[in-house]
């Protein structure tokens, strides 16, 4: 019999607790004690970790990423720089290709200085007063970290 969802949905819930006609009913054994809890493996050793830039998702509608660009590096400072846009996964700034089709969700890759202190929460919040005086809305931030040394991101386009 053709059935449509909510037929089907009908039809299952008219048979709750009926065993089954054709096929062997399957039979589960009680459990005998509570499942073991699960336990993860402690993380590795890390010994240094130093936060070197952060990811700005920024909400950009309307203009261009050249547009967006220059509007970055107006507001660059506090040891960090505008570095790249990326829309989609592709780097179209600086750079990029007028034709490259984007979405209105960029992001925006802001490193400090090779060889500079470890940003501080305070840094970042700091970039971020910055981009929303500059009129630019932002979803979220990724901070981008390295590891005794080892970059802990990935690397954008052409990066």
């Amino acid at each position: 019999q053709k059935v449509g969802t909510k037929e089907f949905a009908e039809a299952v819930v008219a048979r709750v607790g009926q065993k089954p006609e054709k096929l062997k009913a399957a039979h589960y054994a009680p459990r005998t004690a509570p499942a073991k809890p699960v336990t993860n493996p402690p993380p590795p050793h890390v010994g240094r970790r130093d936060v070197v830039g952060v990811d700005v998702f920024v909400n950009w509608p309307t203009g261009t990423a050249d547009e967006l660009g220059t509007r970055l590096l107006t507001i660059s400072g506090g040891g960090l720089t505008p570095t790249m846009i990326t829309s989609r996964g592709l780097k179209v700034w600086p750079g990029g290709f007028p034709e490259a089709f984007t979405s209105d969700n960029f992001r925006c890759r802001f490193m400090a200085a090779e060889g500079s202190a470890s940003l501080t929460p305070k840094d970042i919040i700091a970039l971020l007063e910055r981009v929303t005086t500059a009129g630019l809305e932002f979803a979220k931030i990724e901070t981008l970290a390295t590891y005794d040394g080892e970059k802990g991101f990935s690397m954008g386009q052409g990066e």
